[in-house]
C-alpha cells in the first residue's frame, strides 16, 4: 500500500493527508466525549456522519429475534457509520461505548465545502475510506468462507 506520509502514526482514515490537510479536516469536524455505556449511534438513525474513535472503544450491537448480538468491537483509530455516511441509509445497529471515549464526527454537509474547494483532500480521504472498506469486506468474506 502506498504511504504518502509514512511518518504519520494515526487513524488510517487520515493516513494520506499532510499535517496541514489534517488540520483543515479537523477545523470542520467536531470531537465529542462519551462516558462508558453511552450510545454513539442508535439503530435507525439517519445522519450522514462518519465517526472516528480517537480514544476508547465501542461495540456494535444488533437486535435480533434471539436478543442482542454483539457483532463487533471497535478500538481507537477505527471508524463507524461508513455506510450511512456514503449512502444516507438508516443505521442498522446500535454503537455503544465500552469505556470513556472521544469520537470525532465527520458530517458530510460540513465536509462538502472543503472537499469542493480542495478536491485533493477529498481524493485522499475517500481513497483511505475505500481501502478501509475493502479490508473489512475481505475480512468478512474470509470469515464467511471459513
Amino acid at each position: 500500500m502506498l504511504k504518502m506520509y509514512p511518518e504519520f502514526v494515526g487513524p488510517s482514515l487520515l493516513r494520506y493527508l499532510s499535517p496541514g490537510e489534517r488540520a483543515q479536516i479537523e477545523a470542520v469536524t467536531e470531537s465529542y466525549k462519551f462516558s462508558k455505556g453511552e450510545h454513539v449511534i442508535f439503530d435507525s438513525d439517519s445522519e450522514a456522519i462518519l465517526y472516528l474513535i480517537e480514544r476508547g472503544s465501542a461495540e456494535v450491537v444488533v437486535q435480533s429475534d434471539e436478543g442482542e448480538k454483539h457483532v463487533a468491537l471497535l478500538r481507537e483509530g477505527e471508524i463507524i457509520g461508513e455506510i450511512g455516511f456514503l449512502t444516507g441509509r438508516l443505521r442498522t445497529a446500535d454503537v455503544i461505548t465500552l469505556a470513556d471515549a472521544e469520537i470525532r464526527f465527520f458530517e458530510l454537509e460540513r465536509l462538502k465545502p472543503l472537499f469542493e474547494e480542495h478536491p485533493e483532500i477529498a481524493a485522499k480521504f475517500f481513497v483511505a475510506l475505500s481501502q478501509i472498506l475493502g479490508e473489512r469486506f475481505a475480512s468478512s468474506m474470509e470469515k464467511f468462507y471459513s
